[in-house]
């Protein structure tokens, strides 16, 4: 409780690892034959960061903390703009990449694999989308932009806050590296290059974050980008397409913060306004 109450931020982000981490090393010892679980107990482990940001939260900030958190995550009166941006950028960038497949191997990319789910199966679109969004979508972003972001932000500045939350985002992910076949497939030596595209995800959905401060919002962008490139359409080419998009506009925010951080205006003002 002392702990939580005077590192409040620190305390998430251990209690965010040990959540997920507990639930990782069940899938773990369940790739190695050890255990008998159901393989869709990974989709738990998303929860982790949720999780954390609830108990701290409770913990720290009361019934008022709480309270805050929840109208964060049923926050949706931000604006047309920023709704068109949280649910129909992902989609955008989707149809951009099909587009892009089908101009380059000749032929329309078979998009019933966006309906295929690691451990379960083919549930179909809807189904696959939902499960993105309810998942790794709120499940994450409740934490990471959630409690983190927003308890950084104000005293550390966009750029280093959404750059630090990144590197330690890509970190919570090593457990997936010993038993889910795609980060098996990279290997460890692969983990610099997933810090590398990791990043730019965590620059646009904190850029989202700070203009909206809706869970819903970045949740609903963080499951969309799961929903297109998590499937194996065209043999990842969908994927990569999709995440080169993302990288390119990540590349234009920081631009953007960095010009608007230069500026004489933003030079005269001081730190705290800024």
């Amino acid at each position: 409780m002392n702990l939580i109450k005077r590192r409040p931020t620190t305390a998430y982000f251990a209690l965010a690892f040990l959540f997920s981490w507990l639930l990782a090393f069940l899938m773990l010892a369940r790739y190695n034959g050890q255990l008998d679980l159901p393989a869709w107990l990974h989709y738990l482990v998303a929860w982790g960061p949720a999780a954390a940001a609830v108990v701290v939260t409770g913990l720290s900030g009361g019934r008022a903390g709480l309270g805050d958190l929840a109208r964060r995550l049923t926050r949706w009166q931000i604006g047309w703009t920023n709704a068109l941006l949280a649910v129909g950028s992902p989609l955008l960038l989707l149809a951009l990449a099909v587009l892009v497949s089908w101009a380059v191997g000749g032929q329309m990319p078979d998009l019933t694999q966006l309906g295929v789910v690691d451990y379960l199966g083919q549930p179909g679109i809807l189904a696959a989308l939902l499960v993105w969004i309810f998942s790794f979508g709120l499940g994450e972003e409740i934490g990471w932009r959630g409690f983190a972001q927003h308890h950084l932000e104000p005293e550390r500045g966009f750029l280093l806050t959404t750059l630090l939350i990144g590197v330690i985002w890509a970190f919570w992910h090593i457990p997936f590296f010993f038993y889910k076949d795609t980060f098996m497939a990279m290997g460890l030596v692969g983990f610099p290059l997933f810090v590398v595209t990791i990043l730019p995800g965590a620059i646009v959905l904190g850029w989202l974050y700070s203009r909206t401060h809706s869970l819903l919002a970045v949740g609903l962008w963080h499951g969309l980008f799961d929903f297109a490139t998590a499937s194996a359409v065209d043999g990842g080419t969908v994927s990569m397409v999709v995440s080169m998009g993302v990288m390119v506009w990540a590349a234009l925010i920081v631009i953007g913060r960095l010009r608007a951080a230069s500026s004489p205006v933003a030079r005269r003002e001081p730190a705290a306004q800024r």
